[in-house]
């Protein structure tokens, strides 16, 4: 199985990436106009400078907007192209258990959740403290009507870890609890989300397996602690729609943050938090009345959320550009990879 991690970063290597050297990851490290040149004398790594990205992706590389996370749907497509079976999307503050990375599979053993609400605070089942994913509504922090159904073996195509110590909370619950580390239990089992339950998941310690590389798509015309979440409600919609559903797992990784001016990233989150329930109504409402799918591709299927959510006024018109070249790419990149086999 050939693996890939790909991390974009502005920082000198970090414990997080050097501990990927010498494994059964490949390393992708996609660059921006703050990027060390450092990465150009490791062997260990493909270093995907901004000219390199100029040179395999022209079109994309001069839409996709610089000094922003997006840069990494460049990273995805070469990773996809040399024949990826699986990608770990993930960041270079993360310092992972590598023994626990060699246990990874695409079946989940794991419990179903469900909830008479639409949002499920994924954290509360695995921590009794006052914690809460990214990208989460904050009225729905409480939220505690959660039924955890059978356990069940199930294929998961995306496959959110925990991360303990600093996991990806938003900017709210870091100035209310000041340096608080979380350390999740790993002694409960890992959840499967059915359909209908919602929760942001994040690019902390997420595996994406060949079945989900199109919903691999960071949207470009919203804010770096946005991209993420947002493209995480459209995975989830499209995953129901093609018989998926998304798993939460014990954590695999503890997180030693960069520094952060949590005012910059609460302005980013800003629109999430009054526009997240709005959005996923409105995947709701596109995903009963537009069409079946089982006559289109999960590509198309996201493709066509993420033209809803442009109609609907969430993203900027241009994000339909970026997004169909992105996905030409992407068909590109698979194409490829079957001559790299």
């Amino acid at each position: 199985m050939k693996k890939y991690v790909v991390i974009t970063t502005i920082n000198k290597p970090t414990e997080g990436i050097s501990l990927f050297f010498d494994t059964d990851f490949s390393v992708v490290i996609v660059g921006d106009e703050k990027t060390p040149s450092d990465y150009h004398d490791l062997s260990s790594v493909f270093f995907l400078d901004v000219e390199m990205q100029k040179d395999l992706f022209p079109e994309l590389s001069n839409i996709i907007p610089f000094n922003h996370y997006c840069r990494k749907n460049l990273g995805y497509l070469y990773a996809i192209s040399q024949g990826a079976d699986l990608i770990l999307d993930t960041d270079d503050d993360n310092i992972f258990d590598m023994d626990s990375l060699k246990q990874i599979d695409s079946e989940v053993e794991g419990v179903e959740i469900s909830s008479n609400r639409k949002w499920v605070n994924v954290y509360s089942l695995f921590s009794e403290a006052t914690v809460w994913p990214r990208g989460l509504p904050l009225d729905e922090i409480h939220s505690d009507k959660i039924t955890i159904g059978k356990k069940v073996n199930q294929f998961c195509p995306i496959q959110q870890y925990l991360v303990d110590d600093d996991p990806d909370v938003d900017a709210v619950f870091r100035l209310v609890f000041n340096r608080q580390n979380i350390v999740f239990n790993r002694e409960h089992d890992d959840v499967i989300l059915t359909k209908g339950n919602w929760s942001p998941f994040n690019s902390q310690a997420t595996i994406f397996f060949k079945e989900a590389y199109p919903l691999l798509f960071l949207p470009t015309t919203i804010p770096s602690r946005l991209t993420d979440i947002w493209r995480s409600f459209v995975a989830q919609a499209t995953l129901w729609k093609h018989g998926y559903e998304l798993a939460f797992r014990k954590p695999i990784a503890r997180q030693d943050r960069n520094f952060h001016n949590l005012i910059n990233d609460f302005k980013e989150e800003f629109t999430g938090f009054i526009r997240n329930n709005d959005l996923i109504e409105t995947l709701e409402e596109s995903g009963d009345k537009e069409f079946h799918s089982g006559t289109v591709s999960v590509a198309n299927t996201a493709s066509h959320y993420l033209s809803e959510l442009v109609r609907k006024g969430f993203l900027e018109r241009k994000e339909d550009q970026t997004s169909k070249l992105w996905h030409k790419a992407l068909n590109e990149a698979i194409s490829e990879s079957s001559v790299v086999d």
